[in-house]
């Protein structure tokens, strides 16, 4: 759709490593071709009922320790960010940078992301969360 404009600069509201606007915008017009893409989705089990039992301070705790450990790890593996919601999150290789080993990216940075989250739960279970990690990759 995008690509049909043509535009000179594009407004991100989403996280990208490296590029801009006007980057984004560039490769945007100089590749007319669909290309396959791995899209990662990840999530915490437990967390709407830690919504529910929790101070919302120490929810706001949780999710800033886990965005901050897998907000590494998807700049490390030159994912981008599409959409976050809460403790959902949807990382996207391919598209908008091109990445010949997308899918292996995709691998590591998952696997990374469950050492991360599993040391993160072990602080979390010490303040009583017992929260689980899911992840995701198509």
């Amino acid at each position: 759709m995008i690509a049909e404009l043509r535009p000179d600069l594009v407004i991100l509201d989403i996280m990208m490593p490296v590029l801009d606007g006007i980057d984004v915008a560039r490769r945007i017009k100089s590749d007319e071709s669909r290309r396959e893409v791995t899209v990662v989705f990840c999530d915490l089990r437990g967390f709407t009922r830690l919504t529910v039992s929790s101070d919302p301070d120490e929810v706001m705790r949780v999710l800033r320790e886990y965005h901050a450990g897998l907000g590494e790890l998807i700049t490390q593996y030159e994912g981008t960010l599409e959409r976050f919601v809460g403790d959902g999150l949807l990382v996207v290789f391919n598209d908008p940078l091109p990445c010949p080993d997308h899918t292996e990216r995709a691998v590591r940075m998952a696997l990374d992301m469950r050492a991360c989250v599993a040391g993160l739960a072990m602080d979390w279970r010490a303040r009583d969360h017992n929260l689980g990690f899911d992840v995701e990759i198509s």
